[in-house]
């Protein structure tokens, strides 16, 4: 189970290092604790950011986030300006806007 642990925590690193500073990874075998846990806390977490994500508009909040994988498709409001566009980053980051990002636009 260490060995386990030791995994998701460095994946959990790796993936996520732009955000996470710490981590703790708890394993619980127990199968009544693991439905409690997931009944009393993780269930309401998840209810009130989904509840929270659905009732978002554009209107109603005023910072907006994008990938910068996605700036090629959406390039942000000062580079539509004119102002010189960034070298993409490997890595997709997160970058915030006051503004909401442009629609992208397909056509085949």
């Amino acid at each position: 189970m260490k060995h386990f642990g030791e995994v998701l925590y460095n994946m959990i690193m790796d993936e996520f290092d732009a955000v996470v500073d710490k981590c703790q990874v708890t394993l619980v075998t127990d199968p009544e604790k693991a439905a409690r846990i997931l009944k009393e806390e993780a269930m309401p977490a998840y209810n009130a950011r989904d509840d929270r994500l659905s009732s978002m508009t554009d209107e109603s909040v005023d910072r907006f986030y994008t990938c910068t994988l996605c700036q090629s498709f959406a390039p942000s409001p000062s580079a539509r300006r004119g102002a010189p566009t960034p070298s993409w980053a490997t890595t997709p980051t997160l970058t915030a806007w006051s503004t909401p990002p442009p629609r992208a636009r397909w056509s085949m």
